[in-house]
């Protein structure tokens, strides 16, 4: 391992597990970088540190709520003290609402925001003047801010968990030109769905919804460490979007250039994804049903 003072500094959010620990794994392969684990969940984030250290890497826990002002100027505070400059932040803290706009419950359109989105935000607002301060050094100095694939296509039944996204999407293209002068690399990460922790801790208006989840994220192609290592390798390039997953890129050409063609698609999929959903909530709730061949006696 190199000497303290030769390492780059990644902050990363939400990296006790999933994607965020996928990001510290990735740069401890690549080398040359301490990586600051930040969640708000510590077991996880012990987790993470111990196969980054088994790995060979070198990095530490910071417990961090993203919805915290106060907390991020803290955390900012302490690594200013610890370590030179900053080269890598990656928002990547999030969570998932399940629900339809008429009947979801504001305070789970709010639960959503205040971590997908205002989480993005304080963060940036946070870190930004510290990356300025080495944005001209070799090293650089990157942000990179995890969105989806939903901020993009917008499917219905996750319209908090859409706009959420659709909302770090507009940050990061805004970020992009206001920071272009100060040569700092910022990108934005929009994957098709994969297999992580994020439908554990989900809040889903209908049990289906979670299974319906849980079935594509299993079957997709991405994985937590292949988008972890595209999307670094996509900020180190300085690209401002990386949409990733199957027919992922063309439904969002298609989107924007034959919307009509790209919304009657998506009504034939809703549909089938409908009926098949309401299949699932019909045989489990048969199976809550008490047996009526066999009464008790």
């Amino acid at each position: 391992m190199p000497p303290q003072s030769d390492l780059r500094l990644a902050l990363i959010t939400g990296a006790g597990s999933g994607l965020g620990r996928a990001f510290a794994l990735e740069l401890t392969r690549l080398g040359r970088w301490h990586v600051v684990i930040a969640d708000i969940n510590q077991a996880g984030a012990l987790e993470s540190l111990d196969l980054v250290q088994k790995a060979g890497g070198s990095g530490q826990v910071e417990m961090l709520d993203v919805r915290d002002p106060e907390a991020w100027i803290q955390l900012r505070t302490k690594l200013q003290a610890e370590h030179p400059q900053l080269n890598l932040l990656i928002n990547n803290a999030g969570v998932v609402a399940s629900g339809q706009v008429e009947t979801l419950a504001l305070a789970d359109f709010d639960w959503a925001y205040s971590i997908n989105t205002r989480g993005t935000i304080i963060g940036c607002q946070t870190m930004i003047p510290w990356l300025k301060t080495n944005s001209g050094s070799r090293d650089g100095s990157y942000i990179l801010n995890v969105a989806s694939i939903c901020g993009l296509l917008a499917p219905p039944g996750l319209a908090a968990y859409n706009a959420s996204k659709a909302a770090v999407i507009a940050l990061t293209e805004t970020l992009a030109c206001e920071l272009r002068e100060h040569k700092i690399g910022v990108t934005v990460v929009c994957p098709w769905f994969f297999a992580t922790k994020l439908l554990e801790a989900g809040r889903f208006s209908q049990p289906s919804a979670k299974a319906a989840g849980e079935q594509v994220t299993s079957s997709s192609p991405l994985s937590a460490t292949r988008v972890a290592k595209e999307a670094l390798k996509a900020t180190f390039r300085r690209r401002l979007h990386l949409v990733m997953g199957p027919w992922a890129r063309h439904m969002w050409r298609l989107k924007r250039i034959a919307p009509r063609l790209f919304h009657w698609l998506q009504d034939i999929v809703v549909q089938r994804a409908a009926a098949r959903h309401a299949e699932q909530d019909r045989v489990a709730a048969a199976k809550q049903q008490p047996n009526r061949a066999h009464p008790e006696k």
